[in-house]
């Protein structure tokens, strides 16, 4: 049996007193002030029941929460929480939305507090293992190669991809989204200024990327030392580079 703690349309709170568990459940979260109304009637009730366990119920979450939402989450709530030291286990159901559960996963990645929660895609596979006393976060089965389809849909010119994997291991794929998605921002935003380069300065390019000296560079190519420190000056020009790390970053292009 669970007590409903608080109520909106948005949000709810309730305590399952035979798990000590508070659960959170959102209806549906389509704002900044959705989300951070939630977390503050959350708040409020935790620190008046002080449960041994919380449970997170995004099934329905589709905000994609913000660096500073995020930071705000983890200053505000993950960390008094946590200082507490009473709360020992946090489960979360997961969302459909891949980019609103890769910001959550970013708020304990991101964050200060020591919170490592369990995903799962079903409350009783979440209360199940809430109720074990083993206390650390589940590792990743061993289920096998992750199974990936592809559908294609010509009319459209675009195209589905579907991974199939165990729910332990999602916060691990989430990063590799994340990782994918990254690039493919600075993609779009860099692929302008790498298409100024020459051919012979993107030649240059990949071979100062290989860790070639200008030396061994103009003996590759056939050109003098000074030919390739005047083209490395005009590739850090036009690509706005200060360091080599700036530099790295344009090797997605290669």
């Amino acid at each position: 049996m669970s007590q409903n703690l608080y109520q909106s349309d948005t949000f709810s709170v309730e305590y399952i007193a035979s798990l000590k568990t508070l659960k959170g459940t959102f209806f549906e979260c389509r704002s900044s002030n959705d989300y951070t109304s939630a977390m503050r009637a959350f708040k409020e009730v935790y620190y008046k029941v002080k449960p041994a366990r919380t449970l997170w119920d995004n099934s329905k979450f589709s905000y994609i929460i913000s660096p500073e939402e995020r930071k705000w989450t983890d200053e505000f709530l993950n960390a008094p929480a946590m200082q507490l030291g009473i709360t020992k286990k946090t489960a979360i159901i997961v969302s459909g939305h891949a980019l609103a559960m890769l910001s959550i996963l970013d708020i304990f990645e991101e964050g200060e507090a020591p919170v490592r929660p369990g995903f799962f895609a079903y409350e009783q596979q979440a209360l199940e293992w809430i109720n074990q006393k083993v206390v650390q976060t589940p590792p990743p089965q061993k289920g096998g190669d992750p199974v990936i389809t592809l559908q294609q849909h010509m009319a459209t010119g675009r195209a589905n991809i579907t991974l199939d994997i165990e729910m332990s291991q999602l916060p691990e794929y989430l990063k590799c989204l994340k990782h994918v998605l990254k690039h493919h921002k600075f993609f779009e935003e860099h692929y302008v200024r790498f298409s100024s380069l020459s051919f012979q300065e993107k030649k240059i390019l990949g071979l100062i990327l290989k860790g070639l000296l200008n030396k061994a560079i103009g003996n590759e190519l056939y050109i003098s030392e000074d030919t390739v420190k005047t083209h490395r000056r005009n590739i850090l020009r036009k690509l706005e580079c200060h360091t080599m790390t700036d530099l790295v970053r344009y090797s997605i292009f290669l």
